[in-house]
């Protein structure tokens, strides 16, 4: 018979299938257990649709008898109504389910206990904190936008050895290999949104969106744009492509004509000022009234050397590339420390070998300490 952690790992598989389509909602998977055998699996498929207890129960309901079953889930059954979906505490009281086994409490305020209050009285025995470590990192970015209020932000970059991301002319095509860059188009799948500053949209003329898959599939992430962007010529990607109406500017020295002609093409604009940490404020602001849980930071150096300084910068990817560039744009030219006591400090830690780079993951501690 397989154990608890054996069924929630199960669940945590399930749930990875949710990405990206499942957002801002977490992602979470569920296992229905009758007699030592699984008869159900389900997950939360996409915002909308049923909640992976739904879907579980449902699967399950065509085949097999679910009364005296156990529902094992990664995240705290809702007892709240949406406007989209129905809580699933009753539906698993009303599907006569006699345990259920979870990984997490639900942070949300709506739920944060309440739902496993309920299954209790009703008679419903509940185990919850199973591999509850693994649950809260599977689900980081909702995590992170309940408790922090914002999205999660990832800064995600290239380099070389000496940490340089450009040559000292501003070339940066293509520092890192085909494995790395096809694992940086694997990242923006699983975000929301992808910024990047206004000299990385001159100078790069990026598209933002997915490629580098076998797999592709339509979703876009929005891409966001911040700085002085009326001097990217408009035959620019981001005001040219087919995603230009998934594309978001946060602009100031603009004109009003130019806002108009953007605004026109269906292009969305956020007029800002030139302070860097007001401007952080508008767009954390505008990224919550959208739900967009989760957003990625791809460049330039001072846009991820500001982001890192503000402290808003919950996880990084680095692709070092083995080479060096000499001169050149570094992410830490833009965070201004006068001390080693001031160094920003990781946890969590890895170091895996991409093609011939080398990526590395981790998250900082606290930003500036």
């Amino acid at each position: 018979m397989m154990s608890h952690e054996k069924y929630i790992q199960k669940t945590f598989q399930l749930a990875l299938k949710g990405i990206p389509w499942a957002r801002p909602n977490p992602l979470v998977g569920a296992v229905l257990v009758k007699e030592g055998e699984i008869i159900g699996l389900g997950y939360h498929q996409k915002y909308g649709q049923d909640h992976a207890e739904i879907d579980c129960i449902k699967n399950a309901s065509q085949t097999h008898d679910i009364q005296g079953s156990t529902l094992y889930c990664n995240l705290e059954p809702c007892c709240h109504h949406d406007k989209q979906t129905p809580p699933c505490v009753q539906s698993i009281i009303k599907a006569g389910i006699k345990k259920v086994v979870i990984s997490n409490l639900d942070p949300n305020p709506k739920v944060s206990g309440q739902g496993i209050e309920q299954l209790k009285a009703a008679g419903i025995e509940v185990v919850s904190n199973i591999l509850q470590a693994e649950g809260e990192k599977l689900n980081e970015v909702y995590f992170t936008s309940i408790q922090k209020n914002r999205p999660f932000i990832i800064g995600k970059w290239a380099q070389s050895l000496d940490g340089v991301m450009a040559t000292f002319n501003k070339n940066s095509k293509w520092i890192s290999c085909q494995a790395s860059r096809k694992m940086a188009h694997q990242l923006r799948r699983e975000v929301q949104a992808i910024l990047v500053g206004a000299d990385t949209a001159l100078l790069d003329n990026p598209t933002l969106n997915i490629r580098h898959d076998q797999d592709i599939d339509s979703y876009v992430p929005v891409r966001i744009i911040m700085g002085a962007l009326e001097k990217i010529p408009l035959s620019h990607n981001i005001f040219s492509d087919q995603y230009k109406k998934n594309t978001l500017l946060f602009s100031y020295d603009h004109s009003q004509k130019w806002q108009q002609q953007i605004e026109d093409s269906g292009i969305q604009v956020v007029k800002i000022g030139k302070n860097f940490e007001e401007n952080i404020q508008i767009l954390l602001s505008e990224l919550r009234k959208r739900k967009i849980t989760s957003l990625l930071v791809e460049g330039g150096a001072k846009t991820l050397g500001q982001f890192l300084k503000m402290q808003l910068i919950d996880k990084i990817h680095i692709f070092m590339a083995p080479k060096f560039l000499g001169q050149g744009p570094k992410v830490s030219d833009h965070l201004q420390l006068t001390s080693v006591d001031q160094s920003i400090s990781l946890d969590n830690l890895t170091i895996e070998k991409i093609g011939v780079d080398f990526h590395i993951s981790a998250y900082p501690k606290n930003g500036l300490t």
